[in-house]
């Protein structure tokens, strides 16, 4: 891999070091910059994991909530949950709409759970640099040669990394939309029985 302003070795096989005095500078910079956009991106996948784990985390617990909420409801009005029969009814009762969301409620909460595993688990990542690829490539290079290949080399690791960062953003996304609407139901089915 070539890098402008750096020749990588001469004939003889040895490092010719002809880095170009005022390409020096634009090397440490180029090398900083890669480094602080690999940290962001690093910093941004556990961002997406801890909203993925927090979705599935809010999610179960208001299911938990929808679940007790409708029997403790159901219990001091002395209503029969219903079967699903009830649930085919042309006139709903009380009692059937909030069976349709819970039902909704349950089905919100599988898209949570899907949403978030898949967010959760999307992995291989590019990573720079790769120690036994320091020692074997960069051992005895000159500082400023080293670091224009690492920059270089963190440039397109963070390229690969980019489509499966967008896919993990996507997961999380409809994790956290699925959740609001499974929080929106929650506070329907709360309206529907306290209505009753």
């Amino acid at each position: 891999m070539a890098v402008q302003g750096v020749s990588s070795r001469n004939d003889d096989g040895q490092n010719a070091a002809a880095l170009n005095p005022d390409t020096t500078d634009s090397v440490d910079v180029l090398y900083e910059e890669m480094k602080r956009s690999e940290d962001a991106q690093s910093a941004q996948i556990s961002a997406l994991d801890g909203k993925a784990n927090f979705s599935l985390g809010s999610a179960t617990l208001l299911t938990t909530g929808v679940a007790a909420l409708r029997t403790a409801l159901e219990s001091s009005n002395g209503t029969d949950p219903g079967g699903t029969l009830d649930l085919l009814l042309i006139e709903p009762s009380a009692a059937t709409v909030t069976n349709w969301l819970v039902i909704s409620s349950v089905v919100a909460y599988l898209v949570v759970l899907i949403s978030s595993y898949k967010a959760y688990t999307l992995r291989g990542y590019s990573l720079v640099p790769q120690p036994q690829t320091l020692i074997d490539e960069y051992k005895g290079e000159e500082g400023p040669f080293t670091k224009a290949r690492l920059a270089a080399a963190r440039a397109s690791a963070i390229a690969e990394n980019a489509p499966t960062i967008n896919s993990k953003v996507t997961w999380t996304r409809r994790a956290l939309r699925s959740l609001f609407i499974e929080g929106v139901l929650l506070l329907a089915i709360t309206l529907v029985q306290l209505a009753v």
